[in-house]
């Protein structure tokens, strides 16, 4: 069974590209800018948020503009989205905003209400652009096939963009820089939805909309992975038949990443007392394009044990707003501050996706506190010197918070792939597992602890699995 995902990649335009082809640029964006802004406008008087309604507005607003009909259309959806956008936001902030208990938490969250489009912000709006107004031009032989051919070779570059302009029937030529990547997937996609044009740091950049096709994989497995700070991936996997034991878990620390990061940190405090802004820029860009390597090199792991398996990944919402500034624990939020927990469920997801692997993000909220062999919620971490174990006072179990959290998100994940929100007390363990079993991975457990007899620990998947 096929699957098709979506992927964007963005291209740089070509540092040769002509003067007066960046002005011609620079006035479809301003223009296109200028259409969305109306549309928005429309939007905010008559609240009419569709397609259809807005529709009756695009004549008036091609003749104030001289864009074409196509153009229009593009502005149009851009701000449609952007305001559907907007609304689900606040509904959002609304939400939080009626729950919020504590005077400071609610001060910080009036102060971050989303902000209606075009209300801040004076930038260009760059829309998506499609079949009609855009085209890429190439003289590679791409195995897809998604792109047209160009008709004279040439010696700059072999990948061009072919952009209507605000003259009828004419188009200009603009030439990318694509690397070796690109071309790869360019040649690995099936056909190519939209483009969009943005500019980052003075730099031009397209940004190409990809499909691909993928045959999914069968699911005969469950994986569960539960994020954190001092320990980056606890996971469990849960196979048909077998029982839990010390190969059923994965914990990765990443050591080597911390310690460079913390270089980096110590360094960029250094350069801000000297002030060398030059050297504390490039600094910062090291130390973020380390973070995202190393980020992306766990994706691909991840992706490449987790063959006919649904990935279930813990997605911690909310914790950097529960962790607001002046609650009295400066140190986590600290520590929260340089977790990019969000942008590592997002690279997980996308390898996974390419590799026709089924993956899930699901909320994580009170996996720490709930016990994964009981399911009760009197729980305490007794230890003040090591907070990574977890103890139960209903069955008076000791083990690994991680690994109680991921057998917790195994259990969430089961309850996903069946399509039914259960409860999670509904779901019990029959078989026992020996005490050995409980410790396993357990690297930071005291001397002279032992950890009781827990149920989740020998949890036959079998019963589970379709």
């Amino acid at each position: 069974m096929q699957k098709e995902f979506s992927r964007t990649i963005k291209i740089p335009v070509h540092y040769s590209i002509t003067k007066s082809k960046l002005n011609k640029l620079s006035k479809i964006t301003s223009k296109l800018t200028y259409a969305v802004k109306l549309f928005s406008d429309k939007i905010k008087e008559t609240n009419k948020l569709s397609r259809k309604e807005l529709s009756e507005y695009e004549k008036e607003i091609q003749k104030t503009t001289k864009l074409n009909s196509a153009y229009v259309q593009q502005a149009k959806d851009k701000a449609v989205w952007m305001w559907k956008s907007y609304n689900k936001l606040h509904k959002k902030w609304e939400y939080k905003l009626k729950r919020a208990a504590n005077e400071k938490y609610c001060s910080k969250l009036l102060k971050r209400e989303p902000s209606e489009p075009f209300s801040k912000s004076n930038n260009k709006i760059s829309a998506r652009l499609d079949y009609r107004t855009i085209s890429i031009i190439t003289n590679l032989n791409l195995r897809g096939k998604p792109v047209k051919q160009i008709k004279k070779q040439t010696n700059l570059t072999n990948l061009w963009a072919s952009l209507s302009t605000l003259k009828k029937h004419n188009k200009i030529m603009i030439p990318l820089n694509p690397a070796e990547y690109h071309l790869n997937k360019l040649n690995q996609s099936s056909k190519i939805t939209d483009a969009e044009l943005t500019r980052k740091n003075n730099k031009l950049y397209l940004n190409i909309t990809c499909s691909y096709k993928v045959y999914k994989q069968e699911i005969n497995k469950i994986r569960a992975i539960d994020l954190g700070i001092s320990r980056s991936i606890t996971a469990v996997l849960l196979e048909p038949g077998k029982e839990l034991n010390k190969n059923s878990f994965l914990i990765i620390k990443e050591g080597k990443k911390k310690q460079k990061i913390d270089y980096y940190d110590n360094l960029i405090g250094k350069l801000q007392d000297q002030r060398n802004y030059k050297l504390l820029k490039r600094t910062r860009e090291k130390r973020k394009n380390c973070i995202e390597n190393s980020e992306r090199k766990l994706a691909k792991y991840i992706s490449s044990i987790s063959d006919n398996s649904i990935v279930g990944i813990g997605y911690p919402k909310g914790i950097k707003y529960k962790n607001y500034k002046g609650n009295g624990n400066k140190q986590q939020r600290k520590r929260l501050n340089k977790w990019s927990y969000s942008r590592l469920i997002s690279y997980t997801m996308q390898k996974l996706q390419e590799n026709g692997i089924e993956a899930v993000k699901l909320n994580e909220s009170y996996t720490s506190r709930i016990c994964s062999s009981c399911r009760s919620r009197n729980t305490e971490r007794p230890y003040n010197n090591n907070w990574s174990l977890f103890h139960c006072n209903d069955c008076r179990i000791t083990l690994n918070s991680d690994i109680n959290a991921s057998i917790n998100m195994a259990i969430r994940t089961i309850n996903y792939y069946h399509g039914s929100m259960l409860d999670e007390r509904q779901v019990s363990f029959n078989q026992l597992a020996s005490d050995e079993h409980a410790l396993t991975a357990d690297d930071n457990l005291k001397k002279g602890l032992s950890a009781e007899t827990h149920k989740a620990l020998a949890l036959d998947a079998q019963g589970f699995l379709a």
